[in-house]
Formats: C-alpha cells, structure tokens, sequence
C-alpha cells in the first residue's frame, strides 16, 4: 500500500508538472465518458432498468388488434368483457387523456389529466402518499367528484400542504375532492397532474367506438401465453355480437414496458449508444496516442531506474498508476460532463420517453461511468506502458533519446489507423443520417401547411353543457376569425391532420361510423373534454 501511495503522489506530480499534456488528456476523456455515460443514463433508464412498480412483470397492456396485427383502442362494452375475466387478470383498467381548466375567475390554467377507472392504480400498484386512491363505485354515474394528484403538482400548486385533502380541486368551474397524492417519482413524468374516474355514459355502451386504452395487471402465477389463450377463446365466443367489419379483429396481451418504447425510438438509442461509444474509443485512442509520445520523452528516466535497481513489475505499475490518476479524472470530469448534457436534453427528451425514464444520475451510471474508466484505463494505460517498459531500456541509457523507437512508431501508426478508420464509419452514418433527415423535411405531405396556423381551445362542461351551445360557440369564433384581415380561411377540427397517436386516423361518414357501420350519434361531450 505504501508503494501504491507513494506511485499516486508520483503520478500527480508528474501530471501536473506537463499541465499541457494533462489538460488536453483529461477534456478528451470528459468529452467521450461523459457522452457515453450520458446515453447509457438513456439507454438504461428507458429500455434495462426494470419498471418502477411492484413485480412489473405481472403488469400487461390490453389490446384490439386490427387484421394486420396493429394495435387498436377498444370499446367499453368489449372492455366490461375483459374486466370479467377475474381469472386471468387481478385488476384492469380503462384510460383516456383529457384537459381541464384549474381555477376560478380570472386565474385560470390549464393542466393535463387522465380519466381512470377505479382499478388504475391497484394495476401499478402504487400506494398514495397522502389519502387513498379510487374505491369501486366511484367511476359509476352519480358519483361525487373526486380527484387524486401527482406529488409534483400538489407541491406547486398547493405548496405541499399536508391539509390538502381539506381543499377541493375546481376542474373546469366543478369543485373535486382531493382524495389523496400519489407518492413522488415515476408519475411526476407523467404528463398528466391529475387522475378522476372514467364513468361510462350510457351513450358509450357500444362495441363501435374505440376510445379506451387498457392496462392490466395478471394474478399471480398467471403467464402470458394463459392470458391470451383465454383473451383468444373470449374473443371467439363474441363473434355472434360483433359488427361484420370486426373480421379477422383479435385480442392482444402484451407486457406493459413492450409499448413504452416504440420500435424506432428503441433502434436509435441502440444506433446513437453504438455511436458514442465509438466516439469514447476515438478518445482513448487520442489519449493513447499522447501517453506513447510522453512516455517515448520518458524512457531515459525508465533506463536509469531500472539501472538502480527498479524491477519491470514495479516500472509498469508506476506508469499504470499514473495512467489510473489520468483516467479518474477524466471520469470525474466525463460525470460532469454527462449531468449537464441530460439536464440540456431532458427537456427535449421528455415527450418522447416514457414517464417511467428516470434521467439520473444513479448507481448504475456510475457503475457505467466507472467500467468506462477501466476501459480507458487499459487502451490508453496499458499498452504504452508495456510498450515503454518493455523496450530495450539499456540502448535508451546509452543515448541522449534523439527519437522514438520503430516499435513505437509502428504502435502509434497502428492506433491512428484505428481511429481513422473508427471515424469515417461516424462520419459516413453521421452524412446517412443528416442526409435522410434533410429528405424528410422534403417529403411532401399532400396538403399545403405553409401559412397555416393553429390553435387549441378547451371548453369547460359546467360553461358549455351541451353540444348545442358548444356548437354556437364554434360558429362564433370561426365567424370572427373570417372577418380578420389577411385570413383566407378558418374551421374547426377535433384533431389535427398528421397528429394522430399511431393507431390510424377514421373516417367518419355522417348518418353512419367508421367503415361504413350504421352507429347512433352520441353526444361527444360524454367523453370528457374534446
């Protein structure tokens, strides 16, 4: 140990002896172990990392697939179906995304929530910090309104008070009850703040309109392949009730981290992980490089230690020594390096990561980040210490070190070919990409978009109760937006084009439903805010 002390002071004084060399050293390493690290922080958190819910390998998402096998939304009596097969799932649950307006009179602000219904969250099965979720019979119709929140929202927007369940919520001119807070972490990245039970209008009790996404959570013991075998010989024992269009439909059961992370984003954090570890070798093979020039000015001192006496275990250890104080401080840096590149891509990153992502810096990471020191440890220590104490110290004893040997010469051009080589292959996929991506934005979409605006308005059902006044509403703001000079024209959509959730886009014919299929017009203001 005394030795190990003695060749760190050593070390460090060396280095900072040719400030220079280690300067330049230890920004090359940041720049590639901090990348790295940076985007295994991605990589672990969206696609290694397990859920942050009890047993998540129990939990499922439910599905309608379409005759191509894309996944489809389902229908509330097809969901009230699924929910009675107590058999195969402990608990399901039906979901769909709404907005509200949060306040009253003037101080208004509109925030994202979710409609549930009440097994929500027995399926993640997340206590509450504060209070209670849902109990049954508070999704049916004439239930009070209730309300649970996320941690982060009850932090802003009631400063944390522990009396919050004292207060009411007021969602869109309604006063909720806050039932309780949800305990801080993965929901805080979700998008929505708040969660009320989804109650089903009578309107909704068809198999035409696919409006509900599905979660599940299987009974224990229970596998996949049993869940869809029962899901497959329900969905046969529904073909009598189903419309004619629903041939060659299926069920689906998948586990619920599959659909978190879509299969494009999934190919790119691998392709961009590939990418920066090629980079972190580039740097090892610059520091590499430096290290066999500073080490080739240091083989004189190598040959007279070892005429004292010095033994070639202890001359390899010095140089290693000194190459592990390079690398630590490289990876100290590279951490750095890596926080402050997730906290510039976080907010880029979060609408398309999953809310289950936690972008942090944990002790994952720097196991990561500490695995990389060893790697630059070993390509950029290593090699030039054999290569220097192995060297024939006596010829470099006997003269005044007037150059590097050809054994060192040949190391060094076998490195820059390395890198070379490394860095056209990021070259070329760099010049592939920005080249697919500039088609991209040339890609005509079939419909002029230059010169078009949009907006978005959400009205609040206690103002607007009913189609009809919501109709005239509509009229009116497309009557005065007309009249604006410079604006040709104006409508109203329910979404816009190209915007859709990639579970295909309906058309609706009117007196009929999709494809065709005679269906009851329902009052679209029993599905929550449109």
């Amino acid at each position: 140990m005394s030795a190990i002390f003695q060749d760190l002071r050593y070390g460090l004084r060396v280095l900072g002896k040719d400030r220079g060399f280690t300067v330049v050293a230890v920004v090359t390493l940041a720049l590639g172990i901090g990348a790295s690290t940076a985007m295994f922080t991605i990589l672990d958190a969206t696609l290694l990392k397990p859920l942050p819910f009890p047993e998540p390998e129990r939990m499922v998402r439910v599905w309608e697939t379409l005759p191509n096998g894309s996944p489809n939304e389902t229908t509330t009596l097809t969901f009230l179906d699924w929910k009675r097969q107590r058999d195969i799932f402990e608990a399901l649950a039906a979901w769909t995304s709404t907005r509200a307006a949060v306040g009253t009179g003037e101080d208004l602000a509109r925030v994202e929530g979710k409609l549930v219904s009440a097994d929500y969250f027995k399926v993640f099965d997340v206590k509450p910090r504060l209070g209670r979720s849902f109990e049954p019979g508070e999704d049916q119709p004439g239930a009070s309104p209730v309300v649970v929140l996320s941690y982060s929202y009850w932090q802003s927007q009631f400063g944390g008070d522990p009396n919050v369940l004292a207060r009411d919520l007021v969602l869109d001119g309604e006063p909720n009850t806050n039932l309780g807070v949800l305990p801080a972490g993965g929901f805080d990245r979700d998008e929505a703040v708040f969660w009320k039970p989804l109650i089903f209008a009578p309107e909704q009790m068809n198999r035409e309109q696919h409006w509900w996404r599905v979660v599940g959570r299987l009974r224990a013991g229970r596998s996949l392949e049993q869940a869809r075998a029962k899901m497959n010989v329900l969905r046969a024992s529904l073909a009598p009730v189903m419309a004619p269009y629903y041939k060659g439909w299926g069920f689906a059961v998948e586990p619920f981290a599959q659909r978190l992370v879509g299969d494009t984003l999934r190919r790119s954090i691998y392709l961009v992980f590939g990418a920066v570890l090629m980079v972190l070798l580039i740097a090892c093979a610059n520091v590499a490089n430096l290290v066999l020039v500073k080490g080739a000015a240091r083989r004189r001192e190598m040959a007279l230690r070892a005429a004292l006496g010095a033994r070639r275990g202890r001359l390899i250890g010095q140089l290693l020594t000194e190459s592990l104080v390079l690398s630590v401080l490289g990876g100290a840096a590279g951490v750095a390096v890596a926080h402050l590149l997730l906290s510039a891509a976080a907010p880029l990153l979060g609408a398309s990561l999953p809310f289950t992502a936690d972008l942090s810096l944990d002790l994952r990471v720097f196991g990561f980040a500490a695995a990389a020191v060893m790697l630059v440890l070993i390509l950029a220590g290593l090699l030039p210490s054999l290569q220097t104490s192995f060297t024939n110290l006596s010829h470099f004893l006997n003269q005044a070190g007037r150059g590097s040997s050809r054994s060192s010469a040949v190391v060094r051009r076998t490195i820059v070919i390395g890198e070379v080589a490394t860095s056209v292959v990021l070259i070329c996929g760099a010049a592939l990409l920005f080249k697919s991506l500039v088609k991209l934005q040339q890609v005509d979409p079939g419909a002029r978009v230059d010169h078009v605006i949009t907006m978005s308005v959400d009205l609040p059902t206690a103002a607007y109760p009913n189609p009809q006044r919501a109709t005239r509403f509509y009229e009116a703001v497309v009557e005065r937006l007309r009249a604006v000079p410079g604006v040709e024209q104006a409508s109203v959509a329910l979404r816009l084009p190209f915007q859709g959730e990639g579970f295909g886009e309906d058309m609706i014919i009117p007196g009929r439903g999709a494809f065709g299929v005679p269906l009851k017009l329902v009052d679209p203001w029993s599905f929550g805010t449109p």
